[in-house]
């Protein structure tokens, strides 16, 4: 359980401070994906025959990683990818409270991830580098001070 909660602690310290800072995606997706993994540590199995994603997408990159986002029908799309360019999930799917289903890989022994997370209404993928104690200390710190994070919790049952 606690490996879950860091999980979710930091797809919210990358995505739910980003607020109207996307960018609209250029290309495939797939290799999109699987490069900013790999330059952030992440070792892929393969990079041959990888499912061919959606062509509208978005992504939000900073100093810690980068969020891309899908229409949810890609959802599946998206798990074959990253099961056919990594191999099994470190974090098996794990289904929440209100259906959502979140897997994880982890790029390096010292860290980093990524992140798959099926919302009702979109994809997200997030790929994270390893972050060092104090980043993710400041990270969770900023996060909890966000308006909208904040109004999002209090939304929780």
């Amino acid at each position: 359980m606690p490996n879950l909660i860091t999980l979710l602690a930091c797809t919210v310290i990358l995505s739910g401070c980003v607020h109207g800072q996307f960018t609209k995606g250029r290309g495939d997706v797939s290799a999109f994906i699987v490069h900013q993994a790999m330059i952030r540590g992440g070792q892929p199995i393969t990079t041959n025959d990888l499912p061919v994603l959606a062509k509208n997408w978005k992504f939000f990159e900073d100093d810690k990683g980068v969020v891309v986002r899908l229409k949810r029908q890609e959802c599946d799309k998206v798990k074959s990818l990253l099961l056919r360019a990594f191999g099994n999930p470190t974090y098996s799917p794990t289904k929440t409270d209100e259906g959502n289903e979140l897997i994880a890989y982890r790029l390096t022994a010292k860290g980093g991830s990524i992140q798959l997370a099926c919302f009702d209404d979109q994809t997200q993928i997030t790929i994270i580098r390893a972050l060092s104690n104090n980043e993710f200390s400041d990270s969770v710190r900023k996060t909890f001070q966000d308006k909208e994070f904040q109004k999002e919790l209090l939304k929780s049952p």
